[in-house]
């Protein structure tokens, strides 16, 4: 478990998400310090990020770039997602994270907008495939929830931010179809939250997520959407599964009610179909990742990332050229100071202490 939220590793301990993590998978200790994180690089040959909104800058962090893995180490992004339509830095420098890009092995993206980033902002390769959780079968969830609470004849809310709009419309939706509501976020365990999904006749949610287990489950929902945290990640995924946003968003109760009481057979059918069409080829695009030699192909992807940096400095450089622009001792400071932190090796050696020279003059 690679440093978790920046320091929020208390909200984790004793968590549903945590019992969960340490029932059913293979866990490291809990990596913050650098020596954490060194001891990490001797246990492991290849490390993988993704997916939840790992690159969008307002909650990414830099392991979550990989940036501890050493360089001889495989490197993946399974469908790592950026969160927005564009690219949202936060506080980290393009260049920056350009250069921790340019260290994978393979990068998939969550979001098809996610392979436009990689493209237009760091000339990087990438694959759109969906969220991990549809990479297991159905029958292994399936597994989890045996035994466990059964929500039959009952409906099931999942909303993350619960708004006063978002209250008034799950209450309405509760009166018109005269139903019970069991409100998810009260289960004790992840087990319990999969089984109200799997049961339950029916979900209203704001969570990506939680839409993701009821296309896995083949229950009918109602997705409520949820601007703050990113609505490209729905978006991509209904385009990808051939759903139409109208048939499964609602902003009102009334909205809600015409999609609950439609058929939805039809539409699932559909949905199971493309969802093994879109499983297959997500385990295809991990298996080749997980094959591929690493040393030559991340150190052509960094000489690649470098040439292209420094050439589209150089081109700032001319320009300011041609408006006559002297090159004052500033503007050297400035371009030394830049080349040092998007080249690598004895290149950077040199402008690290180019840069440190004329600020010490």
């Amino acid at each position: 478990i690679a440093g978790l939220y920046g320091g929020a590793e208390h909200k984790y301990r004793g968590s549903r998400s945590e019992r969960f993590a340490r029932k059913h998978l293979k866990i490291t200790d809990f990596c913050i310090a650098n020596d954490d994180f060194t001891r990490l690089n001797r246990q492991a040959r290849a490390f993988i990020t993704g997916s939840d909104q790992v690159w969008r800058g307002l909650y990414s962090r830099p392991y979550h770039y990989l940036s501890f893995a050493a360089a001889g180490k495989k490197k993946i992004a399974v469908s790592a997602s950026f969160g927005t339509e564009t690219l949202d830095v936060g506080p980290y420098d393009k260049n920056k994270l350009g250069g921790w890009l340019s260290r994978f092995t393979a990068i998939s993206t969550r979001e098809d907008s996610g392979v436009k980033i990689c493209k237009s902002e760091f000339s990087l390769e990438a694959q759109h495939i969906l969220d991990p959780v549809f990479l297991l079968d159905k029958e292994r969830y399936d597994a989890l929830i045996l035994g466990r609470r059964v929500f039959d004849g009952k409906g099931a809310v999942y909303v993350l931010d619960n708004t006063p709009d978002k209250k008034a419309l799950v209450a309405g939706i509760a009166e018109g179809l005269d139903k019970e509501l069991v409100n998810l976020a009260d289960t004790n365990d992840v087990e319990d939250w999969l089984a109200g999904v799997a049961t339950a006749d029916f979900l209203i949610t704001d969570s990506f997520h939680g839409v993701c287990f009821a296309l896995i489950f083949q229950r009918p929902f109602v997705c409520l959407g949820n601007n703050d945290r990113g609505n490209a990640r729905f978006n991509s995924l209904f385009r990808t599964l051939g759903v139409s946003i109208e048939n499964v968003f609602a902003q009102t109760s009334q909205q809600a009610l015409e999609i609950l009481k439609s058929n939805w057979q039809p539409m699932l059918q559909l949905i199971k179909t493309k969802l093994v069409q879109e499983q297959r080829r997500a385990r295809e695009w991990l298996t080749i990742a997980l094959q591929r030699d690493v040393s030559l192909e991340s150190a052509l992807k960094l000489l690649d990332f470098q040439e292209a940096r420094v050439a589209e400095l150089e081109a700032m450089i001319d320009e300011l050229r041609k408006k006559d622009i002297s090159f004052s001792r500033k503007l050297k400071r400035a371009r030394y100071r830049l080349l040092s932190k998007i080249t690598f090796g004895s290149v950077r050696t040199r402008y690290k202490a180019k840069y440190k020279k004329l600020q010490l003059g």
